[in-house]
């Protein structure tokens, strides 16, 4: 078998909301989450986009991706129907795979080689600008069909899906939300303006660099995500895709350094009203200054007209949906939050954030059973998850399976590179309390107190308020009101489990208060 060129062995591609990385073989999209694609499936993708443009007749894909193995065409042509459906393409309308009847197939969609990691000052090398459909297939092109393929050559992709794009664009309308009975989306607010805005290529490469890095739930890639987004900024300030996902940025990265949202509020707020600015019609926008209203200024009121404006300007944002719910749980708006973490999946089923998260929900309202089940779900995908990891982790402890609770500790110190710092030192704290070893996990949390946390005191006031709450309780809250007033500390987590010995607590009760949270 011939594989596809060694020159492409480490190169990385992209094309409107995925990146195909051909060294690590795996397909990821705009979110940073990998896609379920077997190796033909794979092969068969970088041939036709190392191609992009043009013919490739089927005895070439046959040769190259097969070999001297002799399938039928029939093989061939459900691995394409495979490949389709894991983009959402069709070969009916399609956006990057076109049939040539008789002879093979041709990628159409715009097509980038990404090479912006590797340079200081962004730039990037161009492989295909704009990949021409075929005269045959732009002879009997819909209306429709071809404003998408216009939509995905001259928008910024990677923040918003594709659909949300063409919509404010105004090429076509925009989806609907979904249809839940007794359900409502409604949002207050001026009407939309939007301004028309051609970006920079160079900036368009590093706005999808940032967005991918950004959710890669690591301190080190949401690092390099803000690092990305910044150029992006710099290069195109008129960009308010630009400037919405720095804000998330900022936001993704000081919550996976340990932070909480107090050291860059300014900075996303900042950068998100400047997005709305630039447009009011851009939902990451409002998503990141709804977030700063939830987790900085405690206003739960403009937080949810917010969660719920980016939610009109795109009914499946799934992060909307994630981050709203999170506010409901705040509010110990149970049902509702569980509500809107379940559609969240129901938009993104192979994301593992989303999946995740989803999880996160289902723990903190007691459904440790169901949120066990979603932490499996993304393990599945990726047995690498450390959010899945962490969260499945908690569950077990929580309801006292030490066995397993330990197996998934080990399988985290295996990960300790991409965890939020202490979490491996609060588990075996909590692995010792629940052994009956309470003065070994005094000891751990003396030294976790003792250790330089500069700038995590968000992370490391929870940490210690959850593991300090079956042994001493003022010291835990302590260590919860110290969270508080350096705003390092997100409402949501005086909901965790591990804080429930402290529920009775006048002073937990005061928090609530402050935070002006229900009782």
């Amino acid at each position: 078998m011939r594989a596809p060129a060694a020159d492409a062995s480490r190169k990385r591609y992209a094309f409107d909301r995925f990146i195909v990385d051909a060294g690590q073989r795996r397909v990821l999209r705009a979110d940073g989450q990998p896609l379920a694609i077997t190796a033909r499936v794979f092969d068969l993708l970088l041939v036709l986009i190392e191609r992009a443009g043009r013919p490739v007749e089927k005895s070439e894909l046959l040769e190259r991706v097969w070999g001297d193995v002799a399938i039928e065409e029939g093989n061939l042509a459900r691995n394409i129907s495979t490949l389709r459906k894991l983009l959402g393409d069709s070969a009916e309308e399609p956006r990057y795979v076109v049939t040539l009847s008789g002879r093979g197939y041709q990628f159409v969609a715009p097509v980038r080689l990404l090479a912006g990691e590797r340079e200081p000052d962004g730039t990037v090398e161009p492989l295909v600008e704009g990949a021409p459909v075929p005269h045959a297939i732009a002879g009997s092109a819909s209306p429709a069909r071809m404003s998408r393929t216009f939509a995905a050559a001259l928008v910024v992709i990677g923040v918003s899906t594709l659909g949300a794009i063409v919509a404010r664009i105004g090429t076509t309308a925009p989806r609907s939300p979904i249809d839940r009975p007794g359900r409502q989306i409604v949002a207050d607010g001026p009407n939309v303006k939007t301004t028309a805005h051609v970006s920079s290529p160079r900036a368009d490469d590093l706005l999808l660099l940032g967005a991918h890095y950004s959710r890669e739930r690591n301190v080190e890639a949401t690092s390099k995500g803000v690092d990305y987004l910044e150029r992006a900024v710099a290069l195109d300030p008129a960009s308010a895709s630009a400037h919405a996902a720095l804000a998330r940025a900022y936001y993704e990265r000081d919550i996976w350094a340990g932070l909480g949202i107090g050291r860059s509020a300014a900075r996303i707020r900042q950068e998100a009203i400047r997005a709305i600015e630039l447009d009011q019609s851009i939902p990451e926008g409002h998503l990141a200054l709804a977030d700063v209203l939830a987790n900085q200024d405690w206003d739960w009121e403009s937080a949810e007209r917010e969660y719920r404006r980016a939610l009109v300007l795109n009914p499946n944002l799934a992060e909307a949906h994630i981050e709203l719910a999170f506010l409901m749980q705040a509010l110990r708006r149970d049902e509702e939050a569980i509500q809107w973490a379940d559609e969240a999946e129901m938009l993104e089923p192979l994301s593992l954030s989303v999946i995740a998260d989803h999880g996160r929900i289902l723990y903190r309202a007691g459904r440790r059973q169901a949120a066990a089940a979603a932490f499996q779900r993304a393990l599945r995908l990726d047995p690498d998850c450390v959010p899945a990891l962490i969260r499945l982790t908690a569950v077990n402890l929580i309801d006292d399976k030490l066995d397993e609770g330990r197996t998934l500790v080990g399988r985290l110190e295996r990960s300790a590179t991409r965890l939020p710092p202490l979490v491996l030192a609060f588990f075996r704290g909590y692995l010792a309390l629940r052994s009956g070893n309470q003065s070994a996990a005094l000891a751990i949390a003396r030294d976790m107190e003792a250790q330089d946390a500069s700038g995590r005191s968000g992370e490391r006031a929870q940490l210690l308020a959850s593991l300090y709450a079956s042994i001493d309780r003022q010291r835990a809250l302590d260590w919860l009101e110290r969270g508080v007033r350096e705003h390092s500390l997100l409402p949501v987590q005086l909901r965790d489990p591990f804080l429930e010995p402290l529920r009775g607590e006048p002073r937990y009760m005061a928090l609530l208060t402050r935070f002006r949270l229900p009782q």
